[in-house]
């Protein structure tokens, strides 16, 4: 018999569930690794290692080898996801969905070794704010690793799965309750806002920022104790191999500040290979010190929480519950500083480090048996976390799925040419949510061809955005007359735009102004652009009328004249002048 499972794969440590029905009880198994349970709070740290032979070593054990081999051991990949980055490892380089189908392989061989069966298929959790490369690249690494993919879910939306189905195995009348998940693993927040109405989830909006996390809080310790070693003037060292043991010397801190006051660290023992020292060197670091280091951190996750709320058109006030998740929210100070900002308690008898996992295996299960426990099917409804665009002439781009639309989804909108007799057309589909297309992530792009020729804006294109329960986009284009059609299934491109995800909803704000105002001067461009050729159609119609010819003649050079010079501020004013004068 074959099982399903659910798979929440993180930066730092990942984990795996099982879901399942025996004799009308419900049963839930969180999956161990075969070298048992990680101090870290998951089963599988989410590390790589590849030696010199290209032997492979997944998991605790490549975590343990990091301080000896720090160049052979990767982690964090998963902040890579849907890029062209490449990991080196001697004289082979690896893809991050690489390293991660190597980790996923590790995750469903331990599983079907504890369980004596094989993996049907698995639900896999996904940062709610990972874009269309991202979530590819993630199918695109269970698929390497041999794994069907059920389905890619949110992660918040599966801890609010996992806690809204506890309510309905208690029997809980639990309805129209606004729930807001703060999730913040290693490498990523995300906020989501979900209303629970019985066995109904309804994601309302999402936010966050896959740039953001307890590494950032590991690297504001790192810099706290080269800062130490600086003013007793220690030399710090600049190779891998030194990194590696700061890094390691700064989680182990993080981890001990979230249940001790203060910390103490005997460096001479720990940096003797590094530096010989002529007295004893001892750190130490307070939790006030700690909390005052990671304060930056979680106040950009604030910004997070209000983005979510304002897209659901709520307040503070109206989050009935508020769910954490993730290993840094079992820190006191972010706890704290998320239940003050909300004037909410987060619910008790979570844990943060279980709950993503044990949703995804809740979708994962048999439906039917489910259903039997608590008296009917679970639904729920997905949102996208960014805007979906087409970008048309002067880099304007127009939305076609904006934020926040629940998925699974598609529309269609009609584009035309912008040239007389052009024989193919270029779709071209960015993420992000800046008016011009060249500041936001370009998804992909394909070229129509076989167009019947025809004038400047006389043929149609129907171009459609379609997404799926995954999240994954597929965009066609169709010439409406000749039927000639292309497709695409976003992949991962290599032409997305490096920029961080992070930067999106801070550029969106900073250059809203300057954004505003090029979208203004390139939608003018293009009115300009349409009228210059609409009225030349209108002079050739008026060829035999001398006064009204010379008359559309001297507006087409003046109105040619200032498309050339880029004269923003003329051309607005013709603009208008040409359209009253003609009716157009």
């Amino acid at each position: 018999m074959v099982f399903s499972i659910g798979i929440d794969i993180g930066t730092e440590n990942s984990a795996a569930a099982v879901t399942g029905v025996n004799n009308h009880k419900l049963t839930q198994i969180m999956l161990p690794a075969i070298e048992g349970p990680s101090i870290y709070g998951k089963s599988f740290p989410s590390y790589v290692m590849i030696d010199s032979e290209y032997n492979i070593y997944i998991g605790k054990r490549a975590k343990d080898l990091k301080l000896l081999y720090p160049d052979s051991v990767f982690s964090h990949f998963k902040r890579k996801m849907g890029t062209d980055y490449l990991y080196k490892a001697y004289d082979k380089y690896y893809t991050p969905q690489e390293l991660t189908a190597l980790l996923l392989k590790k995750i469903g061989s331990d599983a079907e070794l504890y369980m004596n069966d094989k993996i049907k298929d698995a639900v896999i959790t996904v940062p709610a704010y990972f874009n269309d490369n991202q979530r590819n690249a993630t199918k695109t690494a269970a698929e390497i690793a041999g794994i069907k993919v059920k389905r890619l879910i949110n992660e918040p939306t599966a801890a609010a799965i996992a806690f809204g189905f506890e309510k309905l195995l208690n029997n809980e009348n639990y309805s129209n309750k606004s729930i807001l998940v703060y999730d913040m693993g290693a490498g990523t927040v995300d906020v989501t806002i979900i209303n629970i109405n019985k066995r109904v989830f309804n994601v309302l909006s999402t936010s966050g920022d896959t740039n953001i996390g307890g590494i950032d809080m590991d690297t504001a310790i790192k810099l706290h104790i080269t800062e130490f070693l600086k003013n007793n003037n220690i030399s710090v060292k600049n190779n891998d191999e030194y990194d590696s043991y700061i890094d390691s010397i700064s989680e182990n801190i993080k981890i001990r500040l979230s249940t001790y006051d203060s910390y103490e660290v005997y460096l001479n023992d720990l940096l003797g290979k590094f530096y010989r020292f002529s007295n004893k060197i001892i750190y130490r670091i307070t939790r006030n010190d700690f909390e005052h280091l990671i304060k930056d951190t979680v106040d950009k996750t604030i910004k997070a929480i209000n983005i979510a709320l304002e897209r659901a058109s709520l307040t503070k006030k109206d989050i009935d519950e508020l769910i954490l998740t993730g290993g840094p929210t079992r820190i006191p100070y972010v706890r704290k500083a998320i239940e003050n900002y909300l004037s909410l308690k987060s619910m008790n008898g979570i844990d943060p480090m279980e709950i993503v996992a044990r949703g995804a295996s809740i979708i994962a299960a048999d439906k039917t048996s489910i259903s039997e426990i608590i008296s009917g099917p679970i639904k729920f409804n997905d949102v996208t976390p960014l805007t979906l665009g087409n970008v048309i002439i002067n880099d304007v781009v127009v939305p076609m799925i904006p934020a926040n639309t629940k998925v699974p989804c598609n529309v269609t909108r009609p584009f035309t040419t912008i040239k007389d007799y052009q024989k193919e057309i270029e779709i071209k589909i960015v993420q992000g949510e800046r008016p011009m297309g060249s500041d936001n992530s370009l998804l992909g792009n394909f070229i129509l061809q076989n167009i019947k020729p025809a004038p400047r804006g006389k043929a149609r294109i129907d171009v459609t955005y379609k997404v799926d329960k995954n999240g994954i986009l597929q965009v066609s284009a169709v010439d409406s007359i000749t039927g000639s059609k292309k497709e695409i299934i976003i992949k991962n491109s290599i032409n997305i735009d490096k920029d961080k995800i992070k930067k999106i909803k801070d550029d969106l704000k900073k250059y809203s102004i300057v954004d505003n105002e090029k979208k203004k001067m390139a939608l003018i461009m293009n009115s300009a652009d349409d009228l210059l050729y609409r009225l030349k159609e209108l002079a050739n119609s008026q060829y035999n009328s001398d006064v009204k010819y010379y008359n559309i003649n001297t507006d087409i050079l003046n109105l040619a004249k200032n498309i050339k010079e880029n004269n923003i501020s003329n051309l607005e004013k013709i603009v208008k002048k040409i359209k009253n004068d003609y009716n157009i």
